[in-house]
Order: structure tokens, then C-alpha cells, then sequence
């Protein structure tokens, strides 16, 4: 509610606003309501990013950058090895389904059983894979609005959420605009309560990132 009052206050002053949600997978959409763009994004939707858009992505992250793209690569690298398997999977099911040859649809229900074991694999690597995770979704979001153009020049772009700013500062060295960050909680606080090292890793990218907005 307080995102939308501010837009709606700045609408009605007769700016253009557009503002940035996340969204869950396939429901991305894109709608314009009393006077204010909405677009949600499927953070992890992202598959590969051109190595400029990744540098940019990054680059808010400062000396943490080099260890918070490792863990977007291994994250990445898995994801596509979820993607490749599935299609092989499925490419697999329809081979044995359109045979005619009783010896093919055996060789094709063990290469089934063989690449199933693959993906089973993966997706338990995936399911491991929180902590990567959780540092690599800052930089996906980012990387969801950098991709997409960005037509109105923003002069100012406004973070609510620390997993925002990394993106509204990219953003905003793009289009040379400024940044504000209306932070709503002290995320090193949240209930429940971070792990530490995730904790040491906020503290360190807030410090960090003040400095980088205006």
C-alpha cells in the first residue's frame, strides 16, 4: 500500500511511473491502472545474460561482485542443466511413443531411465542450492531490468526492498538518473532471523550500497 499511495501521488503530479514487482513463473504481465505501469517479472526466469549486462548487473556489489557472480554462474550453469534435461527427457517420451520398433522403445525407455536419473540429480542440486540462491536472486532481478529497454529515461528510480537497490543503481547509472532507497525494515533484523553469514552479507552490501544512492 505505501509503494502505490507514493506512485499514485507522483502520477497524479503528472509523472510517469512504472514500477517493478516481482512475479511467480508464467504469470508475467503488464497493465496500466489509474495512471501508474505496472510490470511483473519473474526474477528467476533468467537462463543467460550478455557479459556487459552481467557487469552492469554486478557492479553495484563492489569488492563483493567477483563472489556474488560465482554464485549467479553456478546457479546459471544449473539451471540450464535442469533445462537441457527436461527437454531431453520429454524429447525422449515422444521417441518412444511415435516408434514402431518394440527393440527401439527399449533402447529409448533406458536411455528414459538413464536421463531421468540426470534430472532427478539436478533437481536435488537445486533444491540444495538455498544459499546460492538467495545471493544470486539480487542480481537476477537486476538482470530482468536491464534487459528489458527501459524507454521513458528515468530521472529518478526509487528501491523499496534491499534486493532492489542493486538494480535501481544499475538502472540508474544507465540513464544517469538518481536513486532513492525508501527502505521499510533493518533487513539485517528480519523475523525470522538470518543466518549469520547471510547477515554479515546484508550489512556489508547496505554499507556498501548507501553510498551509491542519492
Amino acid at each position: 500500500a505505501r509503494v502505490t499511495k507514493e506512485a499514485l501521488a507522483l502520477a497524479a503530479l503528472d509523472h510517469r511511473v512504472r514500477i517493478f514487482c516481482r512475479s511467480a513463473p508464467d504469470e508475467e504481465r503488464t497493465f496500466t491502472q489509474n495512471g501508474v505501469e505496472y510490470q511483473y517479472v519473474d526474477t528467476f526466469a533468467v537462463r543467460d545474460a550478455p557479459e556487459s549486462v552481467m557487469k552492469e548487473a554486478l557492479a553495484p556489489f563492489g569488492s563483493r561482485a567477483g563472489e556474488v557472480g560465482e554464485r549467479v554462474a553456478r546457479v546459471l550453469d544449473l539451471r540450464r542443466r535442469l533445462d537441457a534435461s527436461r527437454a531431453r527427457v520429454a524429447q525422449l517420451n515422444e521417441a518412444r511413443t511415435a516408434s514402431r520398433s518394440v527393440w527401439e522403445k527399449r533402447v529409448l525407455a533406458i536411455q528414459i531411465r538413464d536421463e531421468r536419473e540426470v534430472l532427478a540429480e539436478c533437481s536435488d542440486r537445486w533444491r540444495q542450492a538455498g544459499d546460492d540462491l538467495y545471493y544470486a536472486r539480487f542480481v537476477f532481478f537486476a538482470l530482468r531490468l536491464l534487459e528489458r529497454p527501459v524507454e521513458m529515461n528515468p530521472r529518478v528510480v526509487h528501491a523499496h526492498d534491499l534486493y532492489t537497490v542493486p538494480a535501481a543503481v544499475a538502472l540508474a547509472r544507465r540513464h544517469d538518473a538518481k536513486v532513492i532507497y525508501d527502505a521499510h525494515e533493518i533487513e539485517t533484523e528480519r523475523v525470522p532471523p538470518l543466518p549469520d553469514d547471510r547477515k554479515a552479507f546484508i550489512a556489508g552490501l547496505e554499507k556498501s550500497l548507501a553510498l551509491q544512492i542519492d
